[in-house]
């Protein structure tokens, strides 16, 4: 039996020799092209997340740009409110100078006009009325300022939903 095969083993051997041949030229080829279809999938992916990078780039700048416009909007309308507040306390500084000034205390330590006295403050000397409307339009700015806190806070949070 081994004499029958003798002469087919070189053929046998070739052809296993082909065979082995072919299966690596195969994994070759398909090692190739796995290779190249990786590259090329990266490269799409790459492609597609510069584009949506680029899209959301420019509607952050679109966001940005109305949330400072809005923000230039509410800080004018502040400084313009201010600007109304220091024309009134400046109209009511003025009428305060025909006020008479603080009596002198009395020597128990408090001033003359304050005996016998309500707490209307129609007798208020200048410097107390001058007083107390500097602080009511510090107070009125503070709020104001406030209320431009507010205001731009509720636009950005409106923006970003």
């Amino acid at each position: 039996m081994l004499s029958l095969l003798k002469p087919k083993l070189p053929i046998l051997g070739i052809v296993v020799l082909i065979l082995g041949i072919l299966f690596g030229a195969h994994k070759v080829i398909l090692w190739k092209e796995v290779k190249k279809a990786v590259a090329e999938t990266k490269e799409q992916v790459s492609a597609e997340y510069t584009k949506k990078l680029l899209e959301a780039s420019e509607l952050a700048r679109e966001r940005e740009q109305v949330m400072v416009s809005s923000a230039d909007k509410i800080r004018k309308e502040k400084d313009a409110k201010i600007a109304s507040l220091n024309t009134r306390l400046g109209t009511a500084l003025s009428s305060l100078s025909e006020r008479p000034q603080r009596p002198p205390s009395t020597p128990e330590g408090a001033p003359a006009s304050c005996i016998g006295a309500g707490a209307t403050g129609a007798q208020l000397s200048r410097e107390d009325a001058e007083f107390l409307v500097r602080e009511a339009a510090r107070a009125d700015k503070l709020i104001t300022a406030l209320e431009q806190c507010y205001r731009q806070y509720d636009s950005v949070r409106q923006s970003l939903k």
